[in-house]
């Protein structure tokens, strides 16, 4: 089951409902820590591009999971 339908690029009613989940899981486990432990850079921008490349491939797995239909009979 997909959230999207066939030509809709994002499910918005989707993304609303989970965005407080994903901003308290980012806060809590993306961030809280690094801010707690350090106070540089390089662990942070690690984090926010990993929480930004996860978002990316739940986006994107249902566009490149997608078979073609086969023209073999």
């Amino acid at each position: 089951a997909q959230p999207r339908k066939p030509g809709q690029i994002v499910a918005w009613q989707w993304a609303l409902i989970f965005s407080p989940l994903w901003g308290i899981m980012f806060l809590a486990f993306g961030i809280g820590p690094v801010v707690t432990r350090t106070s540089e850079w390089l662990p942070l921008v690690r984090n926010v591009a990993g929480f930004a490349i996860g978002a990316l491939v739940a986006f994107l797995t249902p566009v490149l999971g997608k078979s073609s239909p086969s023209s073999e009979t």
